[in-house]
């Protein structure tokens, strides 16, 4: 299933950037600063804190569907699973956004608790996806899997 090994991929880096949110915690027992320092950005969060949520948010809404259904002759029932996915993809991204911290935090305490934050928020995103693109991917055949795997493996390139 090439897409199932896209989807892997996609899901590790998801748990990078989730377990990397609680990581200093755990290997220093104090929260990491930055290479910046923590400065904080134009809208006063931090460019460090914002990285995981941006991150995924962009890549969720730059998934290739246009290509996908361009690329991947599809029947009306496998065209409206792949709707279904696209909207589960924005539903996801709008969940990302609304839950992801951004605020930076000026005590330490606060600042495990705003990495606890992103990391659920990235986890939620991830799972409220994956069930409708295993859905979608089980309505194709093995051939269109196989484009699939292709038109994701060219889009992961490009990005």
């Amino acid at each position: 299933m090439p897409c199932g090994r896209q989807w892997k991929h996609f899901e590790q880096k998801v748990r990078v950037l989730a377990m990397s949110a609680n990581n200093s915690l755990e290997t220093t027992g104090r929260p990491q600063r930055s290479s910046r320092g923590g400065a904080p950005h134009h809208d006063g969060s931090s460019a460090r804190q914002e990285l995981p949520c941006r991150w995924l948010a962009h890549a969720l809404r730059d998934w290739p569907i246009r290509q996908i259904e361009i690329n991947i002759p599809l029947s009306d029932s496998q065209r409206a699973a792949l709707y279904d996915l696209t909207a589960s993809i924005y539903r996801a991204v709008g969940t990302l956004i609304a839950s992801c911290p951004t605020e930076a935090s000026s005590t330490p305490l606060g600042e495990i608790d705003v990495k606890r934050k992103r990391a659920n928020a990235l986890r939620q995103a991830a799972g409220i996806i994956r069930p409708v693109l295993d859905r979608f991917e089980g309505t194709l055949d093995e051939g269109q899997k196989m484009r699939l795997g292709q038109v994701i493996g060219g889009f992961n390139d490009e990005n």
